[in-house]
């Protein structure tokens, strides 16, 4: 079975004293006005101030994307309808220390051509989770081995799904309900039309081959833990090992077929340096944010959207 794969990368654009001429110059070209106040709380500015922010952070979506695009990179500074761009989308964001020191990376795997997930692949993908959880943890930086946006999924979750498995289980139990986006592997998503899985859990990266190799875990992951003999080591009852993962990983994207075969740029293996704890302060900034951010990912938006679009022209079609 062949699985598609998609990537998300979070970036920080950062003020900088001398941009590139050719930016500026699309920044300028879309009507970026320098004068605008980007800093007093949204209460306490007017309507027009608001409407000339939305403006101003259109024209940098669109000076990126022209960026982009002259490179060889085909961006645009919307949502792209049939996924030949890159979307430039952007959020507001508060800075904390330290969490910033890196971009974080999610990759998705997902059926291609509208298939489903059965009930005997989440069986497998969820026993795959509980064996290998704690290895994953393991060979994380320590930034990524405690956190808040990408938890354990079996904290609590007792049988670990076993005796009863089917989409609608797995999106219901695994999903975390309240803060079902906020784990290691996010089952948000299994049921709708683009069925993805997303891995949160890897950390920032800084160049394609880092990216690659990230999306190579999560692919390599799901697609052994479909194929495994999980009743060799029934009822689960020990952890597996980093080699295990190792291993697993690689004969996944082996049986993907040879264009994924060399995708890891680097071995897996224990990083030992102890977790990064986030202080109080920090964990209650991020638990306001939790009980606040309630928006979807503009992947899966896009996604629904351009079902619901079809949906509606198959309609049409029937009308006539």
């Amino acid at each position: 079975m062949g699985l598609s794969f998609g990537v998300e990368i979070e970036l920080l654009v950062c003020p900088r004293d001398r941009a590139p001429a050719a930016f500026k110059g699309f920044m300028t070209e879309m009507g970026w006005d320098p004068a605008v106040d980007s800093v007093q709380e949204v209460e306490s500015v007017s309507f027009d101030t608001l409407e000339k922010r939305a403006e101003n952070r259109y024209a940098l979506r669109y000076a990126i994307a022209s960026s982009l695009t002259t490179v060889g990179l085909p961006a645009v500074p919307e949502k792209d309808a049939d996924y030949q761009s890159w979307s430039i989308l952007d959020e507001e964001i508060d800075e904390i220390p330290r969490f910033f020191d890196n971009r974080l990376l999610h990759a998705r795997a997902y059926l291609p051509d509208d298939d489903t997930y059965t009930s005997e692949q989440l069986r497998g993908i969820c026993k795959a989770l509980s064996y290998f959880d704690d290895a994953i943890t393991k060979v994380m930086p320590p930034e990524r081995k405690v956190t808040t946006w990408a938890k354990s999924n079996y904290t609590g979750n007792g049988k670990y799904l076993l005796d009863k498995v089917t989409p609608k289980h797995v999106h219901d139990q695994l999903s975390g309900q309240d803060e079902r986006r906020y784990l290691s592997w996010n089952f948000e998503n299994v049921t709708a039309p683009c069925g993805t899985i997303e891995f949160r859990r890897p950390p920032g990266v800084n160049s394609a081959p880092k990216a690659i190799h990230w999306a190579a875990f999560a692919l390599g992951f799901v697609s052994m833990a479909q194929a495994y003999d999980w009743a060799s080591i029934a009822p689960l009852t020990t952890l597996g090992s980093v080699a295990e993962l190792q291993s697993f990983i690689t004969q996944g994207l082996e049986r993907l077929g040879p264009t994924y075969s060399d995708a890891l740029s680097e071995p897996i293996v224990e990083d030992i340096s102890p977790p990064i704890i986030p202080t109080a302060a920090e964990v209650a900034v991020i638990e306001q944010k939790l009980k606040a951010k309630k928006k979807k990912s503009p992947f899966v938006e896009k996604d629904k959207e351009n079902n619901k679009e079809e949906g509606e022209e198959e309609e049409d079609e029937e009308d006539r």
